[in-house]
């Protein structure tokens, strides 16, 4: 089972997961022209690159869950790792101070986002181990 922190922490990992692919890629291009001094392991590489794909696939799916507000939030709050001031001043930039929010309110907003990604995992999960269970 998924738990709350382990979305977070996905999502907080989410741009150095981003980055960690696109230099991957950039080896296994240089790789490709046959560049003597490269000395990395392609087999590897290529592993770990595909891992990487698959964490970033997932965080991104689970951002289409999300309402504007609370994909915002995530966004700017977890994956651009904003604290909470500039959180609400960036979250004042996009709806006006008329809509702003309390810091409480978005951290409340942000924790059910992030419970909406778990409760789907999860459900996931256990649809998968069900049919596991039936085909046994």
């Amino acid at each position: 089972m998924l738990s709350t922190t382990d979305v977070i922490n996905d999502l907080r990992n989410h741009r150095q997961v981003c980055a960690e692919i696109t230099m991957i890629e950039n080896v296994l291009h240089k790789m490709q022209n046959d560049s003597p001094h490269m000395r990395y392991n392609r087999a590897v590489l290529e592993r770990h690159s595909d891992e990487l794909l698959l964490k970033k696939e997932t965080v991104e799916s689970w951002l289409q869950l999300l309402t504007t507000e609370e994909l915002f939030l995530v966004r700017t709050h977890l994956i651009q790792g904003l604290d909470w001031a500039k959180t609400i001043v960036e979250h004042e930039r996009m709806w006006g101070i008329m809509n702003g929010r309390s810091e409480r309110t978005l951290k409340r907003i942000q924790s059910k986002a992030v419970d909406r990604i778990v409760a789907c995992m999860n459900q996931i999960e256990s649809l998968s181990q069900t049919e596991t269970k039936e085909v046994k």
